[in-house]
């Protein structure tokens, strides 16, 4: 991914659907079904390339969480598989960054 975008948190999800220039956003809802087969099937990229695969499985993620038929025990398989593994890999580049004393390196760590 050699483009530059900028992320901003939408205020409402369906904010994430709607494409602007220089900006992320959802390119496919995928329906239920798909979207848990698909989850299922980052694993191995979670565990190669940690957090930053959300980069290029947000549409996934993204699916999961929008449609209001998924279940507890489905979210919590996909969290287990995915998001708990990016929220340690933040915490570790976080973390990183701290112990940096230049400013500089510290937002290089973080970008």
């Amino acid at each position: 991914m050699d483009e530059k975008w900028d992320f901003n948190v939408p205020l409402q999800k369906e904010d994430l659907q709607k494409e602007a220039k220089s900006q992320y956003h959802v390119e496919v809802v995928f329906d239920l079904q798909k979207s848990l087969k698909k989850a299922k099937a980052l694993k191995n990229d979670v565990a190669s390339q940690g957090c930053i695969s959300i980069l290029e499985h947000f549409d996934v993620l993204y699916s999961v969480f929008c449609h209001s038929d998924v279940n507890f025990v489905q979210l919590q398989e996909v969290y287990d598989l995915t998001i708990c593994r990016y929220l340690l890999d933040l915490k570790g580049y976080v973390q990183e960054s701290l112990v940096l004393e230049d400013p500089a390196s510290k937002q290089q760590s973080l970008n």
